[in-house]
């Protein structure tokens, strides 16, 4: 059977149901007929659902299986429990909410005909009837630096060849995951565990006759403990069945790197703490890797890792003592840089619930143009502003090399149209009459003096977090993070869809040296050609200011995590940067797929 992947369209059917009469009557005459594939996936209308699609996608064609996508409009109009048993062996149902009920009868039916099901990171009504399980309670991990909740152990013998603790992503965000266990035949393949595999007592995945279910998956590739426990997944929905990693290409390094080559990497707030490591520990292992600068999640809008005495402490600084102070003696034992890397605006992760509402109810936080409420604070409010401010200065005072802005935008055009804002661009302009919000928005008469006060509020925090940051420590770095698109200037400022959506300035802030240089989060990039033209692009910009970044965390492929890094960085140097950004150094991929960096030079550059 060829491997391929294939993406259905509606359009398709007669295509595959002449191509399905055609190999059932051949094989019938045999008196068998085999699925046309290995693997069918069963897209999601969300985007996180989408993300996980993908990624399944990925895991079985990195196990050679071949695989297609299907939807659930494929299974309503067109689709029969015969066309989907002649079409897959196993059906992936990987992040769906809730499922209609024509499409789950026929996932039922496909099972009770001996179809296998993989259901991950949701339970949709009437699959869990369909798979033999019961939903017992959720979790919902608040927290990315969680120890509780921070990976998967297998049960010993039960997921070969996985054998050891294998840690989720720590960013894994906020949502309800399920816990489930068989309701009738089955057995517990795994448990949720807390750092360094202490096991706890909600299953992880459940195994019925008909197929498998696992809670929570929040898996990105790499992690070679991961990829044993993607395997031993597969293996499980597709007992006998024989699987063959594809292994990456190998990337050759073409271009030298530049003189005193910056070497950045972002980490949250504990570094390796999920893996043993402490800070001392971690920045020996980047020193060993050739980085020069460690730039450190130091604070969000509400809630500090360190010693703050302007914003309230988290409670990971009663726990683990002083985060940011850690960071900066390891960095500075084993010869790094150290950056305080502050969260602007902020306030869905780690402000209080009292913080919240108070916020609320003084107007402090942002407001979208049909009236939701947003929970960042709002960039225009002037004690908003020399909050974030303060912090910057604050930070400049901890010991750090550097202070970097980042969320230093908006989260899209529509925001903040709070009362605040409208009376404060009322002012800007001379409290002349304005019809609110209309004559703001595209196409409207006053919506290019909008955008440039919105992108006025975010300058004013760049320029004075960056002066009074310099007159508390003198020599100190400044660095903000910039969307992609914000470095592709059209008369010496950010493009214009950008700038109305974000409203991030940087040509500028780099123009006025507010900022010493731009890290740019080019995370989309994922190919050479690709990166080297935008990292040249944004390079222009501002010669040897802007740092492209390498988003190592985005990448969902299963393997060739240390050759797709080679391949970017080649990119980067290519582009002729003196530096780049790698994101995000985390316990689950960086400290097995980052090479030694001066290693990473072609032999005969000239």
């Amino acid at each position: 059977m060829g491997k391929k992947v294939n993406v259905l369209g509606r359009g398709s059917r007669r295509a595959r149901c002449g191509a399905a009469l055609l190999v059932s009557c051949g094989l019938a005459l045999a008196g068998w007929c085999a699925p046309a594939y290995d693997v069918a996936v069963l897209n999601s209308p969300t985007t996180l659902g989408q993300r996980y699609t993908k990624y399944f996608v990925d895991v079985a064609d990195w196990l050679s299986l071949s695989c297609r996508v299907i939807t659930e409009a494929d299974l309503s109009d067109m689709w029969t429990v015969d066309d989907i048993c002649k079409e897959a062996e196993l059906l992936i149902i990987p992040c769906n909410d809730t499922i209609a009920r024509y499409p789950a009868e026929l996932i039922r039916s496909f099972a009770e005909r001996g179809g296998r099901l993989l259901v991950a990171n949701r339970l949709p009504k009437g699959i869990e009837v369909s798979l033999g399980v019961r939903q017992t309670g959720t979790f919902v991990q608040h927290d990315p630096l969680d120890p509780d909740f921070a990976g998967l152990l297998p049960v010993a013998g039960k997921l070969p060849p996985a054998t050891r603790y294998a840690p989720v992503a720590r960013w894994a965000g906020e949502y309800e995951v399920p816990i489930a266990v068989p309701s009738g035949e089955g057995e517990v393949l795994a448990y949720w565990a807390g750092e360094c595999g202490a096991k706890r007592a909600e299953p992880a995945v459940v195994e019925t006759p008909r197929g498998l279910f696992v809670s929570g998956l929040w898996f990105r590739g790499g992690n070679p403990m991961q990829m044993d426990f993607m395997e031993g997944l597969f293996r499980k929905a597709l007992p006998g069945r024989t699987f063959v990693r594809k292994q990456a290409k190998p990337w050759t390094m073409r271009h030298a790197p530049p003189p005193n080559e910056h070497r950045g990497v972002w980490s949250h707030a504990r570094g390796f703490a999920g893996s043993g490591k402490n800070w001392d520990e971690t920045c020996a292992f980047l020193k060993s890797r050739g980085m020069t600068d460690l730039y450190v999640l130091s604070a969000f809008g509400g809630g500090a890792f360190y010693a703050s005495q302007v914003i309230p402490q988290t409670p990971h600084v009663a726990k683990y003592g002083d985060l940011l102070k850690q960071a900066v003696e390891g960095a500075h034992k084993h010869g790094l840089r150290c950056h305080a890397w502050k969260v602007n605006w902020r306030m869905d992760m780690y402000a209080t619930s009292n913080q919240l509402a108070q916020a609320r109810a003084a107007g402090k936080l942002q407001r979208s143009l049909n009236g939701h409420k947003f929970d960042w604070y709002c960039p225009t409010d002037p004690e908003n502003q020399e909050r974030e401010i303060a912090v910057m200065e604050e930070l400049a005072k901890t010991g750090v090399d550097g202070v970097m802005f980042d969320f230093i935008r908006y989260n899209g055009q529509f925001m903040c149209f709070c009362d605040g804002c409208r009376q404060r661009f009322i002012e800007r302009m001379g409290n002349v009459p304005v019809e609110w919000p209309k004559d703001v928005l595209q196409g409207q008469r006053l919506h290019e003096e909008w955008v440039n006060f919105r992108a006025d509020a975010l300058s004013t925090v760049v320029r004075e977090g960056a002066r009074r940051a310099r007159l508390a420590k003198p020599g100190i770095l400044v660095s903000a993070c910039g969307q992609m698109l914000s470095l592709f200037v059209d008369g010496g400022r950010a493009t214009g869809v950008h700038y109305e959506k974000c409203a991030q300035a940087t040509p500028r802030w780099l123009r006025e040296g507010w900022v010493d240089y731009i890290c740019s989060m080019d995370y989309p990039e994922q190919t050479f050609d690709k990166l080297r033209e935008t990292a040249s692009r944004q390079d222009s910009v501002a010669r040897g200011r802007v740092y492209p970044g390498i988003g190592m965390a985005a990448w969902i492929r299963p393997e060739g995590d240390t050759e797709k890094f080679k391949e970017l960085l080649d990119a980067v140097r290519a582009a002729g940067c003196k530096g780049w950004c790698l994101y995000v150094l985390d316990d689950d991929r960086v400290e097995y797929h980052l090479p030694p960096i001066d290693s990473l030079c072609p032999q005969n550059v000239k």
